[in-house]
Parts: C-alpha cells; structure tokens; sequence
C-alpha cells in the first residue's frame, strides 16, 4: 500500500524530531552527565516517537478519511491575516474546516486535499461533527 505524499511528509518529520532529541539525549547524558537537561530531550523523544507510531498506525489500518474539493471561502485572522478557517465545497456538500495551523497561502479557488483520522467511537464522531461543522 502506497501511503500518500502529505502522510509520509509528516512521518518523516515525527519520526526525524523524534531521532534529533535521542541524539540529543545522547549527547547530553555522554558530554554534560546532566539529567535536568536529559530528562526534558527523553520526553520529547518519547513524544515523537509515539506520536509517529499513532500516525503510521492510523495510515496503515486505512482510518483516515479523504476529503477533497474546491475552496469556495478563507476566513481570516483581523491582525496578522493568518488563515482562521475555510469553507470545502465536496461533492457531498459545503465542509468547514478549522485550520489550527499557521498558513497564509490559502485562496478562494484553491483545489484542498485534507486527511482527517476517522472517529473510532459515537463521542469521537461528535467531535468531528463539531469541529467540521457537517
């Protein structure tokens, strides 16, 4: 199974941070013997590293939706103009989207990909309801 580009982008980067913080944990505890240093680079690692393993495991069980379309509006933040949310036209209908990242080149008109994990429980699935607004 071929996992899609974006997915495989963000394992590499979860597990890569993950890998930067072993070695700093590494080289800390060989150079410095300093566990208050140690122990904060242990965890970020440790939290990559899961954090990955929940990704991969979410790609390669298939439990995550595709959700494609056309941008038909982008609302933005009043100050800094940073993209707040944006509104997908599927086939299905209008979608919201919450954007929780910092993106600026988001434009009424753009063709969206979005890969969001399927709900694994009722409670889960309301949240998402929610949070897309269905």
């Amino acid at each position: 199974m071929a996992l899609p580009e974006a997915l495989q982008k963000q394992l590499i980067i979860r597990f890569g941070a993950g890998s930067v913080f072993l070695i700093l944990t590494i080289l800390i505890l060989v150079l410095y013997k300093d566990v208050y240093l140690l122990i904060p680079c242990l965890v970020f690692a440790a939290f990559f590293y899961v954090n990955g393993i929940y990704v991969w495991h979410t790609v390669t069980e298939n439990r995550y939706i595709i959700l494609e379309g056309l941008c038909s509006s982008v609302d933005k933040t009043p100050l800094r103009k940073r993209v707040k949310n944006i509104y997908l036209e599927t086939e299905a209908g209008t979608v919201k989207i919450v954007i929780r990242q910092c993106i600026k080149q988001m434009e009424k008109g753009d063709n969206i990909r979005v890969y969001i994990s399927k709900p694994v429980s009722y409670t889960h699935l309301r949240a998402h309801e929610t949070v897309l607004d269905l």
